[in-house]
């Protein structure tokens, strides 16, 4: 035991704790000094000698929540890798809706480009037609202007 000047030394706040949790692990009951004597009343009212209830001292919140925390451990587990393995799937869902949008998107893109690559082929193939047309009366035109042309040259000939 110690003496001196260090008895009065305060204790720790560890060693607070410990001495509360302690104090609330046991019961609330009052103690009797059985030394003293009482005398004995026929007179009825209200009895205090014993007391009926437990009641139990009040616990520190932390202690409570640390005691809650280590007895239900494993159901705080389970529900944090459910909450994760529901977050992925929520979030995978998300991603793959986006990528869906996507593709959707460029291939409706590429239908475009596909109808509009048809649409110019169709029209290639419409001014190639004009182009053929348009040089064979213009082989007709020429032909013609070279016989109008010998025509009158032998009618100017023929004249002279």
């Amino acid at each position: 035991m110690k003496t001196g000047r260090s008895v009065h030394v305060p204790k720790t706040d560890q060693m607070k704790r410990n001495y509360r949790r302690y104090i609330g692990t046991m019961d609330y009951q009052p103690t009797v000094d059985e030394s003293l004597d009482f005398e004995q009343t026929n007179q009825s009212g209200e009895d205090l000698s014993s007391v009926d209830t437990n009641k139990k001292r009040p616990s520190d919140p932390s202690d409570k929540i640390k005691d809650h925390f280590a007895n239900n451990w494993l159901i705080w587990v389970l529900c944090a890798l459910s909450a994760g393995i529901g977050f992925l799937v929520f979030d995978s869902k998300v991603a793959f809706t986006r990528y869906e949008t996507i593709l959707t998107t460029q291939n409706e893109k590429l239908n475009d480009l596909k109808s509009s690559e048809g649409d110019l082929q169709n029209n290639d193939r419409s001014q190639d037609l004009k182009i053929q047309e348009n040089r064979i009366l213009l082989n007709q035109v020429t032909k013609d202007v070279s016989e109008t042309k010998t025509l009158i040259y032998g009618v100017l000939n023929s004249q002279q």
